[in-house]
């Protein structure tokens, strides 16, 4: 690659292909002396996103970018739909971005998106999409009581991303949720038959508690009808 011996103290030069980054800059005389630079040189290559921290996140929630086969330096603005991130970082190897959820982003999943300074823009897959969660709300459950391995439904709202559903500290088995306001889940062994148990839900967003009591019975015992809180 061709350069230009602009003065005494500038050289313009094109950046080869395939360049390694970061490096160095070195400048070699006709007499085989060198200098080498004190700072390092990125080649900045088009922003691509390989996957995110996490598939949920709540608003002012902290995320990070993983970059593919691109890099993120000079990254400009990250947004999350249509709102922008107010703050950002790049990884000093340019791999990864570290940002939060804007505070004013709405529950539901939207496609995160660099852009960086030469205006290329991240591709739209699979792999940039965050759903935005809100805490949950249980309000209420059926059946009321059973006993291990009971199979018991949940209602409320906010149930997206859930990740685990707890019997007063004990946490179930086998979650499964249905949509964003019912889940399944199955009584945990190790309840004190008789006992009340407030039932919560927790995702990124935080835990919602139920008002109404759940009742831990003897294993085989008949289940009671549904509750609400």
């Amino acid at each position: 690659d061709g350069y230009t011996v602009d003065s005494t103290t500038q050289i313009t030069v094109g950046v080869p292909e395939d360049s390694d980054s970061p490096t160095r800059i070195t400048v070699w005389t006709s007499d085989h002396g060198y200098a080498v630079s004190a700072k390092y040189f990125y080649v900045q290559l088009p922003p691509d996103i390989d996957h995110l921290s996490s598939s949920y996140a709540k608003a002012n929630g902290a995320v990070q970018i993983f970059a593919g086969d691109g890099n993120f330096f000079g990254t400009t603005q990250v947004s999350f739909g249509s709102l922008k991130a107010a703050k950002f970082t790049v990884s000093a190897d340019g791999s990864t971005i570290t940002t939060a959820v804007p505070a004013k982003a709405s529950a539901g999943t939207v496609d995160v998106r660099v852009t960086n300074s030469l205006s290329d823009i991240s591709a739209v897959t699979d792999a940039d999409q965050l759903t935005i969660v809100v805490t949950p709300k249980v309000t209420g459950f059926t059946p009321g009581a059973g006993g291990s391995g009971t199979t018991v439904t949940v209602t409320g709202s906010g149930f997206t991303g859930a990740s685990l559903v707890k019997f007063g500290t004990v946490a179930g088995s086998n979650l499964n949720v249905t949509s964003d306001t019912s889940l399944t889940i199955q009584v945990p062994d190790g309840l004190t038959p008789g006992k009340k148990y407030k039932i919560t839900v927790t995702n990124a967003a935080g835990t919602g508690t139920s008002i109404a009591t759940f009742t831990a019975q003897s294993t085989g015992a008949r289940h009671h009808t549904k509750k609400k809180s």
